[in-house]
């Protein structure tokens, strides 16, 4: 399976809210970078450090919003990196983060075969 549908298919999972199914993309040794200085910035490494910030982030704006706008996508057989824009509203709070995501994928297997 090629990079772009590796990724396509985990953001199809991720806008449906199958947080299981996308989460299940997720490598052992996944890592993620959270820019800023709030108490949830930094590096999140292993996939159980991944799911944990992003599931405390659904949790804190379970009765706001939070929206992934892809703007654009770079891939090749074995990278992809997208340009994002995330949007967490609350109340009348609306925080915009806009980043880079740059992501290798392990195109041998598919999540649940």
């Amino acid at each position: 399976m090629s990079a772009l549908r590796v990724i396509s298919q985990y953001l199809d999972a991720a806008r449906r809210h199958d947080w299981d199914a996308a989460f299940d993309f997720f490598a052992d040794d996944v890592m993620i970078r959270i820019p800023g200085r709030s108490r949830l910035a930094g590096d999140h490494r292993g996939k159980r450090s991944a799911v944990d910030y992003i599931q405390t982030v659904r949790e804190r704006y379970r009765h706001g919003r939070i929206e992934l706008e892809l703007l654009d996508m770079l891939s090749s057989d074995e990278r992809v990196a997208l340009l994002v824009r995330e949007r967490f509203s609350d109340n009348d709070q609306t925080t915009e983060i806009r980043r880079a995501k740059s992501i290798a994928c392990a195109t041998r297997r598919s999540p649940r075969s």
